[in-house]
């Protein structure tokens, strides 16, 4: 008997401690992406002729985007540790994740056609942000439907 009251217990801090562990690599996201750009605040000081001024854009933008993913994973766990789980906030902001990596593929996919040849080493990685954005908007949009159903079946009981 006792096993069985103690394991929903542990479930519980083992998703806490999983909790603690997301916000803490937001944060440190956060402090990276805000490093990262500082670089290209160089680069662009000194007028952008470093042949390594187009990945430095490149790799601040993702930076951006991966700083705005933190903010939002940050306002989900802040949701979630108000007992908020499935709610149209987190939903909106999944689909908010989804959408700023999509955009950053659109950017990534622009620039290799807009940059200097030759000054950009990437070749086909806008896809893989393109296809992990839909991805990602996909599972808000579940979310957002699951909610819808709860709602409504909470109005018909």
């Amino acid at each position: 008997m006792n096993s069985n009251k103690k394991t929903p217990k542990r479930t519980g801090s083992l998703q806490e401690l999983l909790m603690y562990c997301l916000i803490i690599i937001s944060v440190g996201v956060l402090f990276l992406g805000i490093l990262a750009n500082r670089d290209l605040a160089h680069e662009l000081a000194q007028g952008g002729k470093n042949p390594l001024f187009w990945p430095a854009v490149v790799e601040s933008i993702t930076n951006c985007v991966m700083l705005f993913c933190a903010v939002m994973v940050f306002a989900i766990m802040q949701n979630v540790r108000k007992g908020k789980v499935f709610v149209k906030a987190n939903a909106n902001y999944i689909q908010l994740i989804g959408l700023a990596v999509m955009l950053n593929g659109f950017v990534q996919m622009y620039l290799l056609h807009v940059a200097p040849e030759g000054s950009l080493a990437i070749t086909r990685s806008y896809y893989f942000f393109l296809l992990l954005g839909c991805f990602i908007g996909f599972i808000g949009c579940i979310f957002q439907i699951g909610i819808r159903m709860q709602e409504e079946q909470n109005l018909t009981v």
